[in-house]
C-alpha cells in the first residue's frame, strides 16, 4: 500500500517539512519511515501489509509539530502484477536490481532469476543493473490490472576472470544496528554482483553459510562468517573466518579494557590463520597508535 500526504499552510504548500511515519504492532510505537516534502508539499510513503496502527508526524520550521491521522481511505490505489525474468546474454539465469520510476516516485526491487512484483497501475521507466560488470537494461513498462511481463537481459561487459567481489563488513538483523534479515542482504548482494559476503555481526558469531543454498542463490553468492569486535576504545575491528563455539552469542572476542595489541592477539587466537583488520583506520591519529 502506498499513501501520499500534502502539507499546506495559509500561504500554500510547505516544502522541506519533515514527516515521520510511525507504526505500532501493539507493543509500542517506532519510526517506520522518514522523509521531507517536495516543492509541492508532497510526501509519499509505503505501508507493509500488516495489521498495524500508523501515525504521521509533521515537523516544519516555524510550525507547531502535529499528528496527522493515517487511515485506510488514504490508500485506495489500483495495483498490478509484473512477472520479471532476468538472464544474461546467453540465456542463463541472472540476478538484478530493478528500479521503477515515474512522476509518483520510485520503487526498488532485487530479483534473482524470476519473480512477480507488485506495482501501482501506470507507465513506469525502469533500470535494471548488476554491479559494475554488467551493462544496464532500461526501458518503459505499462502496468495495468492484468499481469505484465518483463524480460531483462544483462550482458557482462567486463571480464573479471580470476577476481571476486567481496564485502568484508556486512551487518544483518543479527546485529542491533540493522533490521535487514540475512536473507535480504544475500539477495541484495546477488543483485549487485557481490560474490562473497562476510557477515560481521557485533559481538555475535552466527553461521548463516547455508542461507545462499536455501534461497537458491549459491550460484552467485558465498557467505563467510566473521565478527565485528566493537571496541569503543581503541577501535572497531573485524576478524574472519570464525566458527560459533556453541556458547551464548557464538563466542565473541573479549575486548573490554584491553589495548589494541591485546585485542589483536585475542582475535588471532579466535581465528587462527584468519584475517584481522581495523574497520575505521581514520581514528588511528586520535588514539595515537602507529
Amino acid at each position: 500500500r502506498v499513501g501520499e500526504a500534502v502539507i499546506t499552510g495559509p500561504a500554500g504548500p510547505i516544502a522541506g517539512a519533515e514527516l515521520r511515519l510511525e507504526a505500532s504492532d501493539g507493543n509500542g510505537w517506532g519510526v517506520l519511515d522518514a522523509d521531507w516534502t517536495d516543492e509541492q508539499g508532497r510526501y509519499r510513503f509505503g505501508l507493509p501489509s500488516y495489521d498495524w496502527e500508523y501515525r504521521l508526524y509533521v515537523i516544519a520550521p516555524g510550525w507547531e509539530e502535529v499528528e496527522v491521522p493515517v487511515g485506510d481511505h488514504h490508500f485506495a490505489e489500483q495495483r498490478g502484477a509484473v512477472s520479471v525474468t532476468v538472464s544474461d546474454g546467453e540465456g542463463l539465469a541472472q540476478a538484478a536490481r530493478v528500479v521503477f520510476q515515474n512522476d509518483t516516485g520510485s520503487r526498488t526491487f532485487w530479483v534473482a532469476d524470476q519473480d512477480t512484483l507488485d506495482l501501482p497501475v501506470g507507465s513506469w521507466d525502469f533500470t535494471a543493473s548488476r554491479g559494475f560488470e554488467y551493462l544496464i537494461h532500461t526501458g518503459t513498462l505499462v502496468v495495468s490490472d492484468e499481469t505484465a511481463s518483463l524480460d531483462l537481459v544483462l550482458q557482462q561487459a567486463i571480464d573479471t576472470t580470476g577476481w571476486m567481489s567481496v564485502d568484508t563488513h556486512v551487518h544483518s538483523s543479527d546485529s542491533t544496528d540493522s533490521d535487514v534479515p540475512p536473507e535480504g542482504q544475500i539477495l541484495r548482494a546477488a543483485a549487485h554482483g557481490l560474490e562473497v559476503v562476510v557477515f560481521t555481526e557485533h559481538e555475535n558469531v552466527v553461521d548463516r553459510s547455508t542461507v545462499p543454498m536455501d534461497l537458491g542463490l549459491d550460484a552467485w553468492v558465498t557467505l563467510v562468517t566473521g565478527e565485528e569486535v566493537t571496541a569503543s576504545l581503541p577501535e572497531h575491528m573485524t576478524l574472519f573466518p570464525v566458527v560459533p563455539d556453541g556458547s551464548l552469542r557464538g563466542g565473541p572476542v573479549d575486548w573490554y579494557g584491553l589495548s589494541i595489541d591485546a585485542i589483536f592477539a585475542n582475535m588471532r587466537e579466535r581465528s587462527p590463520g584468519g584475517v584481522s583488520m581495523l574497520n575505521h583506520p581514520s581514528w588511528l591519529a586520535s588514539i595515537g597508535w602507529d
